[in-house]
């Protein structure tokens, strides 16, 4: 009798924990709360909780946010409701209900912590929704690595290797090449493909920050004609207009072969190896300088679409 009075209780448990609602998570150094659902109309407002409890805090706060003229907008079919949640005031979110479903129409009550509202056209047959919030967390120290063919390091937490260098023209490389085109252009001027090995895990893209170093440690930041290091004076004394991307006067229209150029290592993707390009010449550069961040996901909810 013991062991089936047992039984029943533990499901029960476990049940009553999957439901329970995920009110705040912590993120990097802060925490992101989920205050509740409000529902709006011509006359009317009314807030609640997570738990379908009116919210009388919530409907002032949200009442007082609108009460300046504001213009909200609506999706007619739908179950319109408003979702409110309280993150700090350094950071921003994404929130989105599915992997391809994001959230817009947001607004903010300043102060820190930031209350945020969020506007959510639900179908009439929701009950709740579970919000997913992704924000990136920046990273606070550079890292350095050598940059030479097959040379690994640790950036991050995360192995960075160093693989095959070919000279490149930029205008001709893949249009699906990452941060490659400037104005919609493709980059003029000299240019070298570098293939970096990361060891993320599936469908993990990194957001890392690369700066290119020359023999002494210093930031690369001008390069002549051939790709070689020059300093801003000689940079500007061969290129009076120069700008990012060596473009004319009129923003359109790209010098063809610019005399010097600001120097650029860009990279980024999702997968275990991509291409960077670069206007530097590889054998100019000492090593890479990188400010490393990542997403973080996190789950709130559910939130109840309807009051009790």
């Amino acid at each position: 009798m013991r062991s089936l009075l047992l039984v029943p209780l533990a499901v029960g448990l476990a049940y009553a924990a999957q439901e329970a609602p995920k009110r705040s998570a912590t993120v990097g150094a802060g925490t992101i709360q989920a205050l509740g659902v409000c529902d709006i109309k011509p006359d009317t407002v009314a807030c609640w909780d997570l738990d379908g409890v009116k919210s009388q805090e919530l409907e002032d706060g949200f009442r007082n946010e609108i009460s300046n003229n504001r213009e909200i907008q609506f999706r007619f079919g739908k179950k319109n409701r408003i979702l409110a949640f309280r993150r700090p005031q350094n950071m921003s979110f994404q929130y989105k209900t599915n992997p391809n479903t994001y959230l817009y129409g947001n607004w903010t009550q300043n102060g820190d912590p930031v209350t945020e509202f969020v506007r959510i056209p639900a179908e009439p047959s929701d009950k709740q929704v579970v919000v997913t919030a992704q924000t990136t967390i920046q990273g606070q120290k550079d890292e350095e690595v050598a940059f030479k063919e097959g040379t690994v390091g640790q950036i991050d937490g995360k192995k960075l290797e160093i693989g095959a260098m070919q000279k490149v023209v930029p205008s001709k490389t893949p249009p699906n090449s990452r941060n490659y085109y400037y104005n919609g252009q493709p980059r003029p001027g000299e240019g070298w493909s570098v293939v970096l090995g990361i060891s993320t895990k599936d469908n993990e893209s990194v957001i890392w920050a690369y700066t290119a170093l020359d023999s002494s440690g210093q930031p690369i930041r001008y390069v002549d004609a051939k790709g070689q290091p020059i300093t801003a004076m000689k940079a500007l004394a061969l290129e009076p207009n120069l700008n990012n991307g060596n473009y004319n006067s009129n923003g359109e229209t790209p010098v063809p072969k610019p005399k010097a150029a600001m120097a650029y290592f860009q990279a980024g993707g999702m997968g275990q190896a991509f291409r960077a390009l670069t206007n530097i010449d590889p054998k100019a550069i000492s090593a890479l300088r990188i400010r490393a961040s990542h997403v973080e996901i996190v789950e709130l909810g559910p939130f109840p679409l309807d009051p009790k």
